[in-house]
């Protein structure tokens, strides 16, 4: 009777101890799993600080390169007729109005940090008088003189007079027309000459600039 009572007992403390045991045991797990989850919150916490850190380190770069980058600035010039445009020979000139291609130009040259002053006369007296004046408010040009590419002395020597950087331009192909249009006197004083482009030839003439000024600045 007394060995029975002694190994209910002893049974009973075991069943104890198990049960403590394991509640001991569900303690630390669920302290191990709090710490686990403190730490990974923390891991995320201090992660997301480093990504914010440097997104907003790499946006400041960003803004400070777009802030640096120097906007040039530069006049075009046409001058006679080609305010006729849309209404002169379309084969040669497009249908495109001046006013047209004066927006297609600006929108070139702000993607290229050009800012681009339009000027267009039928005299040769004011196309020499802005010539001369240019080197004060522009940095270079880019001339489209029309008719008085052929034979205009006193735009050429304006333009040698500027000491700018000046590229002449023209719509249609003036090699593949009349003779007299196969002369042009303002070559010579200008750094390039596009002729036969349409209006592409004024993107090539930007791109040109702005990377002739950029490399000077």
């Amino acid at each position: 009777m007394s060995t029975q009572h002694t190994t209910i007992k002893h049974t009973t403390c075991s069943k104890r101890n198990a049960i403590n045991n394991a509640q001991s045991a569900c303690a630390i797990n669920e302290k191990c799993a709090d710490h686990t989850h403190d730490v990974r919150a923390t891991i995320t916490t201090n992660e997301r600080a480093v990504f914010l850190s440097k997104k907003s380190a790499a946006c400041t770069t960003i803004k400070q390169e777009k802030t640096t980058r120097t906007v040039h600035r530069i006049a075009v010039l046409h001058g006679p007729n080609l305010n006729a445009l849309g209404r002169r020979d379309a084969h040669h000139y497009g249908t495109e109005t001046l006013s047209c291609l004066e927006s297609y130009i600006a929108c070139v040259a702000h993607d290229v940090c050009l800012h681009c002053t339009f000027f267009h006369s039928n005299s040769e007296a004011e196309l020499v008088s802005f010539v001369q004046d240019a080197p004060l408010l522009y940095e270079a040009l880019i001339i489209n003189a029309g008719a008085f590419t052929h034979y205009s002395y006193a735009l050429r020597d304006a333009l040698e007079l500027a000491r700018i950087p000046a590229v002449e331009v023209h719509l249609s192909d003036i090699y593949a027309r009349e003779a007299f249009r196969h002369t042009s006197v303002i070559q010579a004083v200008c750094c390039m000459q596009i002729s036969g482009k349409g209006k592409e030839g004024y993107r090539e003439a930007l791109a040109f600039l702005a990377e002739h000024l950029n490399s000077e600045a």
